[in-house]
């Protein structure tokens, strides 16, 4: 008997988040205090296969309501946390 799949923790739509993400221009951008409301697909998929969404809705701290590409998110988390990163390149070795 195969042994059951952890489950994945879910993330709660009803709190709002900063939400970063890549514009086409490969810009980055954060949504602040927004949510997530919803998904949606553009155009139904040929073939009727089994596909995910392609935008996310996100509903901004002004209550207008926009759709994003779902592949241009990246990283959300609490409006106002300070996101400690470090670049590191391929030419630099990590401290430590």
């Amino acid at each position: 008997m195969k042994p059951p799949e952890p489950e994945l923790p879910q993330v709660d739509t009803g709190k709002r988040y900063d939400i970063y993400c890549i514009e086409p221009n490969r810009q980055s951008v954060v949504y602040r205090n927004a949510c997530f409301k919803g998904t949606a697909v553009l155009l139904p998929h040929p073939g009727g296969r089994m596909h995910y969404p392609d935008y996310v809705q996100l509903e901004q701290s002004n209550g207008q309501s926009i759709f994003i590409p779902r592949s241009s998110i990246y990283r959300f988390c609490e409006p106002g946390t300070a996101v400690i990163a470090e670049v590191i390149s391929p030419d630099k070795p990590s401290a430590g």
